[in-house]
């Protein structure tokens, strides 16, 4: 400590470890860049422990560079992939962290996105290895019919999250074969039709369709879920006797900010 002239690398590879376990990954990701060496304790000591989950919010220092490198280093490792509505780029630089990702052909199996930007959805779509894809949560994006296209090319995809869009009125629904996980909450234009043979067609195991509307349909369309074990939803008329192997009913009234569940158990 003494001496002035002691270089980092002269330093061992855990006392490195250390020093990087004391730094943000912006910080880990630029210090990196300094040494072969650091690069090396950094991709093999310090990337296999970093969180699966990545968040763009938290991000807002990278330059478009440092996402480069942070795709590079880190992407083999992301499993999970956040995109609020706090991360603010422009066009440009949107465009090229997307091809950075779709270069470094990232291997990301959930992905949630809450943003008022239906292009951005399905830009970071398209930059992803899609057979890897199972879980989608796409919150509140001003989706319609047509941008849902895309996701009949996931064909792992087994979760879907559709709350707050509005437009939706579920043509494509049915298509998504393996789907087992769908959240409809307050989709309010998705029809009696689309929604009935959604839920003729698909083994779904995870119903939500909270806060609707238009209930008078609903009852109608559930009953063929034959193989729901979890039912979230607004009316009062569902018929859980039709549902055999339905474990879990959640009611939630629209005058009450409090869901009543229901752990049902079923006999043989």
């Amino acid at each position: 400590m003494n001496n002035k002239r002691t270089n980092l690398l002269s330093l061992n590879d855990y006392c490195l470890e250390v020093i990087f376990e004391n730094l943000d990954l912006l910080e880990q990701i630029r210090l990196s860049l300094c040494h072969t060496r650091l690069e090396w304790v950094f991709v093999h000591m310090i990337v296999p422990h970093l969180d699966r989950n990545f968040c763009f919010d938290d991000a807002h220092a990278f330059t478009e560079w440092d996402f480069r490198q942070l795709f590079y280093t880190v992407g083999k490792c992301m499993e999970i992939i956040i995109l609020g509505p706090k991360f603010q780029r422009n066009a440009s630089h949107l465009e090229g962290i997307y091809s950075y990702m779709q270069e470094c052909r990232l291997r990301v199996k959930h992905i949630i996105i809450h943003s008022r930007e239906p292009k951005q959805c399905v830009s970071l779509l398209s930059s992803l290895q899609p057979d890897y894809i199972s879980e989608l949560d796409l919150f509140e994006c001003n989706l319609c019919d047509n941008d849902l296209q895309y996701l009949c090319k996931l064909r792992n995809l087994k979760g879907l999250g559709l709350g707050w869009n509005y437009q939706i009125e579920g043509i494509v629904l049915k298509d998504l074969h393996n789907l087992q996980r769908l959240m409809l909450c307050c989709c309010d234009s998705i029809t009696n039709e689309a929604l009935t043979e959604c839920c003729k067609n698909l083994r779904l195991k995870f119903l939500d369709i909270r806060m609707f509307n238009n209930l008078s349909h609903v009852e109608t369309a559930v009953q063929y879920c034959t193989s729901l074990e979890t039912l979230k939803t607004t009316s009062l008329n569902v018929d859980a006797a039709k549902l055999p192997n339905l474990r879990s009913l959640e009611i939630r009234h629209q005058n009450s900010q409090v869901g009543n569940r229901i752990h049902l158990k079923c006999w043989t």
